[in-house]
């Protein structure tokens, strides 16, 4: 998810639609050049990709309405990557409008794909088109429930989706009134960002119904579980709207139980991610910050300041701890992955695709 989802559904589209049309020639003319700068990625040669490897998938959302969305497949072990693997294993089929999140459900790679209204499933490690989940409106995220079932998440249509996990149908429809963002089961309840009204809606799963509503503070979008079993929520602020938040609250009480806010409108909280162990927070708000989850303040100091970077996207490889972040440049060329350790130290950097924007840590083909 970026790092404010208001600006990256919206505040770019005009630039992109203009940038698009004056610069179709140039793009036509370097395009064997672009090319051949992405085949030196992979030392010179787009050998088949290794499957006994770890895959660490990353999603170019690619420009909005253009289409031109893809995947890139870096192997940490081998610091290699491979580039726009959907299309090289489906016959050169482009994958589709802004590919938004990625989870891997009943053993097969489901590809949510925002502006084309549609779920992609995919072979694992192959990455081979298996089927599709159509009549969605512009789905966001997708998380696996019990029963067959498959929750997705929806930015215009108000719902959240409930889709049946063998047949990649669309069986019910949970009202939301507005836009829901990430997703987090815990036990029979599941935990869902409701952006619009401001709240964290809890679902049962067993009923499909809502249960519960937890205000916020502006904007909630990401949300993760920490070792203590409580759940941490980035709230963005809105459009320079709000102070941006990070809080804290009990899934059992549905208690906040801490919010620490940043008194800067101008700043915006984005993606959340926890370290292996779950007892540090890291969070995205132009820079990347690190905390303690007992911590009582937000920290002083950035973990990794961006400098000259626009730090788009960040995820944690919850196998080894590496942190990996994107810089998304100027949303017009392809981005560049930064891969640092847990002490922060730079692992490996390496291109990838245009506006890489989520990340996905495949462990193994099971």
């Amino acid at each position: 998810m970026a790092t404010n989802a208001w600006q990256e559904l919206h505040g770019h589209a005009e630039l992109q639609i203009e940038v698009m049309f004056r610069n179709l020639l140039l793009y036509s003319l370097l395009g064997l050049l672009i090319f051949s700068c992405k085949e030196e990625d992979s030392n010179g040669i787009e050998d088949p990709i290794d499957t006994d490897e770890r895959h660490v998938l990353v999603l170019n959302e690619g420009n909005f309405r253009s289409a031109n969305a893809s995947i890139s497949v870096y192997l940490p072990n081998k610091k290699s990557v491979h580039h726009d693997v959907y299309s090289n294993a489906n016959q050169d089929v482009p994958l589709g409008d802004v590919v938004q999140s990625a989870n891997k459900i009943n053993g097969n790679l489901w590809l949510v794909v925002n502006n084309s209204n549609r779920i992609e499933i995919l072979e694992p490690r192959t990455y081979k088109w298996i089927g599709r989940v159509s009549a969605l409106n512009s789905p966001r995220y997708c998380i696996p429930g019990p029963n067959g079932k498959v929750y997705v998440s929806d930015l215009y249509e108000g719902m959240v989706y409930v889709v049946d996990v063998n047949s990649y149908t669309v069986t019910d429809r949970i009202s939301t009134n507005g836009w829901t963002e990430e997703m987090l089961l815990i036990g029979d309840s599941l935990f869902v960002c409701q952006v619009d009204s401001s709240q964290l809606l809890v679902i049962n799963t067993m009923s499909d119904s809502i249960v519960d509503r937890i205000p916020t503070a502006k904007s909630p979008l990401s949300l993760v579980l920490d070792i203590n079993g409580k759940i941490w929520i980035g709230c963005s602020g809105g459009f320079n709207d709000q102070d941006p938040a990070l809080m804290k609250i009990d899934p059992k009480s549905l208690i906040v139980e801490m919010t620490l806010s940043v008194p800067d409108v101008s700043k915006s909280i984005g993606d959340l991610a926890m370290s292996p162990s779950k007892d540090e927070l890291y969070f995205l708000m132009d820079d990347l910050y690190k905390m303690d989850i007992n911590a009582t303040a937000l920290p002083a100091n950035a973990w990794v300041t961006k400098a000259s970077a626009n730090f788009y996207a960040m995820d944690v490889d919850p196998f080894n701890g590496d942190v990996y972040l994107s810089d998304a440049i100027d949303y017009q060329q392809d981005g560049v992955i930064y891969r640092y350790d847990s002490n922060g130290q730079m692992i490996h950097q390496f291109k990838t695709g245009l506006i890489p924007g989520f990340f996905y840590f495949d462990d193994s083909d099971d």
